[in-house]
């Protein structure tokens, strides 16, 4: 199978970039491109007594103004190792594992290459993993 087009999560931890640079080393041995990609979920407001605000439009443009400068870091960062491999970087709004499993059954790409933090045991158990 040709691995034409890879699909790589990031959350910028270190296991994505670990990830990113097996990607990136598999891309080059079988002339892929990466598409390089951050969800964000927007941010909401909690209140002491359970209540749930969604932010104001200027606090959204923020954050996605913050995920647009991480994900354009992220790209230098492994363009700087890319050694002509083809890769773009998106950010997303929506949920992380919801919108890596809608990009996964798209179509579009060949692997999904992403990290995990390797949790085991009560953290594991109490955070979960995205990955999964």
């Amino acid at each position: 199978m040709r691995f034409a087009r890879i699909l790589v999560p990031t959350d910028f931890s270190t296991g994505a970039a670990k990830a990113a640079a097996v990607a990136l080393a598999l891309a080059a041995a079988v002339g892929g491109a990466i598409d390089l990609v951050y969800a964000f979920t927007p941010p909401v407001i909690f209140l002491p007594e359970g209540s749930v605000y969604p932010t104001t439009p200027e606090q959204l443009l923020q954050a996605s103004e913050r995920a647009d400068a991480a994900i354009a870091e992220a790209l230098a960062a492994l363009d700087a190792h890319a050694g002509g491999v083809h890769v773009e970087a998106h950010t997303l709004l929506g949920s992380a594992a919801d919108e890596i499993i809608r990009l996964a059954n798209s179509g579009r790409h060949d692997v999904v290459v992403m990290g995990t933090h390797g949790r085991s045991g009560p953290s594991r158990l109490l955070l979960g993993s995205g990955a999964e």
